[in-house]
């Protein structure tokens, strides 16, 4: 049973190292197959016992299962994007275990204590392991805690293992041939099977959230595109319909952007656009989206906002877009806004309503918010067409 856990490991660790080679964008995969080695490595040096000195066997033994799960809990912390970790922290622990250990190997030898200790060390980090699996990863909600439970369960295991190793009669080594030690290994060798198992699930849901990320995404602004506004904005446009709440669009256009590229050049154009959407939703609320429209258009939806509140909101970010640009001291940037809310309306033709405010607001001079008003567009067609009168369409 120790040949099959130890190679079990081992090819867990292979499976690991492939999937970071393939992967190496994901944090966490690296560590993850660097412990399953380690694990590996302390499992072989732990049956030289009666070959190699404790030093090296025991305790070397029982440093490298207690680092290997370590590197798999920060392992764990890297996947879910925490780039510091506090390496100082992790080898004064590491220390402090390893001084126990020579301890209770070499000078005050009690091969029992010293397995509970292993034992209670090893079920804390799985602990750990399974309520960082639990929390903040949503994107790989379902293989995450399922990995959770896992980890959950080869705590279980170790724990019962240090209280049954307490309460019995001293023992020299886990080696030693008994039902206890037997489903101690057999455990382990299922939960690392599925430990493995689940981590390679969750780097692949990870994958397919990013793909998704990237789809919805202008790579430039770091703005939903088209596609995906328009998928997340349409059920929010009819639901506000049904629940006879106000839905607001704002329809916005940097104003002589064409300029900006030709006069500094399209690099300089590009970082323009960065600055307006970080401003943008920097003035939106968290429920708003924002949408790169086409060029230098911009299109946000706000839900549960009247035209007053909408035409606030729009102020505000035409003056931050105004005054960012004379405070970074580049090429002049400012915003038109179009403002139009939903009456009985689809989101296209919210949006046309929106950007006819947009036309009259350039119409103006630039610079300023206007407000879809359906009564002036329609004075303005019967000028034009007097046989729509007041019979003709409303707009």
């Amino acid at each position: 049973m120790v040949v099959m856990l130890t190679l079990a490991v081992t090819i867990n660790s292979v499976a690991l190292f492939v999937t970071w080679r393939l992967n190496r964008s994901v944090p966490g995969i690296r560590e993850w197959f660097v412990g399953f080695g380690m694990l590996a490595g302390g499992i072989l040096l732990l049956t030289t016992q009666k070959l190699l000195h404790p030093l090296v066997s025991v305790v070397g033994g029982d440093l490298l299962v207690v680092g290997g799960y370590t590197m798999i809990l920060v392992g764990a912390l890297r996947f879910k994007d925490r780039q510091t970790i506090d390496w100082s922290r992790v080898a004064a622990l590491l220390g402090l275990f390893t001084v126990l250990v020579a301890y209770l190997s070499v000078i005050q030898a009690d091969a029992s204590l010293r397995i509970a200790l292993v034992s209670f060390v090893i079920a804390g980090l799985l602990l750990s392991l399974a309520f960082q699996f639990v929390r903040g990863l949503d994107h790989v909600k379902v293989s995450s805690r399922l990995t959770a439970v896992v980890c959950s369960v080869h705590a279980l295991i170790h724990l019962t293992q240090g209280l049954v190793v307490l309460t019995q009669p001293a023992v020299d080594s886990l080696f030693v041939e008994s039902l206890a030690n037997q489903l101690v290994f057999l455990g382990g060798l299922n939960t690392s099977i599925f430990l493995a198992f689940g981590l390679i699930i969750m780097t692949t849901e990870r994958l397919q959230a990013d793909l998704r990320h990237q789809a919805a995404i202008d790579p430039l602004t770091k703005v939903f595109n088209r596609r995906a506004f328009f998928t997340a904005a349409e059920p929010l446009v009819k639901r506000a319909e049904y629940a006879k709440r106000p839905t607001s669009v704002l329809v916005m256009d940097l104003d002589h952007f064409k300029s900006i590229n030709d006069t500094h050049g399209h690099h300089r154009g590009d970082e323009v656009l960065q600055s307006f959407a970080a401003r943008a939703r920097e003035n939106l609320r968290g429920q708003d989206l924002l949408t790169r429209f086409g060029g230098e258009e911009f299109v946000a939806l706000l839900p549960d906002t009247p035209i007053g509140q909408a035409l606030e909101i729009a102020e505000r970010v035409r003056q931050a877009v105004e005054w960012g640009s004379a405070l970074e001291r580049g090429p002049a940037c400012t915003v038109s806004i179009g403002a139009a809310v939903a009456a009985g309306e689809t989101l296209d033709q919210l949006i046309a309503n929106a950007d006819m405010a947009l036309y009259e607001a350039k119409h103006l001079g630039r610079n300023r918010v206007v407000a879809f008003d359906a009564e002036q567009v329609h004075r303005a067609r019967a000028d034009l067409d007097p046989a729509l009168g007041d019979a003709g369409p409303r707009v």
